[in-house]
């Protein structure tokens, strides 16, 4: 029975909810620091659109690193989990693309091209919505180039988390734990570029985010 509320709009609503409220608690709960403030400063200033890409086992909290003055749409699935997630984020405050980086593939970038037109920033964790896990697709590369906005990838990690027994063995930290932001060096895409060119900068894009990403847990000394 509770299964089939989780599947209507009704069931779905109030578990959103549910899952904003946990994401504000947990993320404002935890002490964090910039281990690199000139890329975030030079990422977020003036008024024009980026696009942040961070592996999808981080999503629980990146909510928090986004200043909400600026708007930022995020690629979400169409299946069940993904118009969950998609509600969750819209309460937070974030809007939504319809589509993902390895499924209808074409009305995702369609979608986010349209967005950044609009001054809107983009997120997309490159390796979802169901994996394979650590491994960017070339979605955010494709939309860089069309866009002709740069990429930032991200990563956060804290001094303690639980892991889940997902797909992609998301972490989400403890409450009141000490955390970790990293931004990395952007990767512009040129106007120009052909498929072996965004073959190659996709994978730079995925050597940066896992770079990044051991980056943040070394901070915390997980990698050792």
């Amino acid at each position: 029975m509770i299964k089939r509320i989780s599947k209507t709009n009704f069931g779905q609503a109030i578990i959103a909810f549910i899952i904003a409220i946990v994401i504000k608690f947990l993320s404002s709960s935890i002490r964090w620091k910039t281990l690199n403030e000139q890329l975030k400063y030079n990422a977020l200033k003036g008024n024009e659109p980026i696009i942040v890409v961070f592996w999808h086992e981080r999503i629980a909290v990146m909510s928090k690193i986004w200043p909400m003055k600026k708007p930022l749409a995020m690629l979400q699935s169409p299946h069940s989990d993904g118009r969950l997630i998609a509600k969750a984020i819209n309460i937070l405050g974030f809007q939504t693309v319809w589509g993902s980086t390895n499924r209808n593939a074409a009305g995702g970038i369609i979608g986010l091209i349209k967005k950044a037109k609009k001054g809107v920033s983009i997120g997309i964790t490159p390796d979802g919505p169901r994996g394979p896990a650590l491994e960017c697709s070339q979605g955010p590369i494709a939309v860089a180039k069309i866009a002709n906005i740069k990429i930032f990838p991200i990563a956060w990690s804290t001094s303690s988390f639980w892991r889940l027994k997902n797909w992609d063995k998301s972490l989400v930290p403890k409450p009141f734990s000490k955390g970790i932001w990293v931004w990395g060096e952007p990767i512009e895409v040129p106007k120009n570029s052909n498929k072996d060119d965004i073959v190659r900068l996709t994978n730079e894009l995925n050597e940066s985010l896992n770079y990044y990403t051991k980056l943040a847990d070394n901070y915390f000394g997980h990698n050792k």
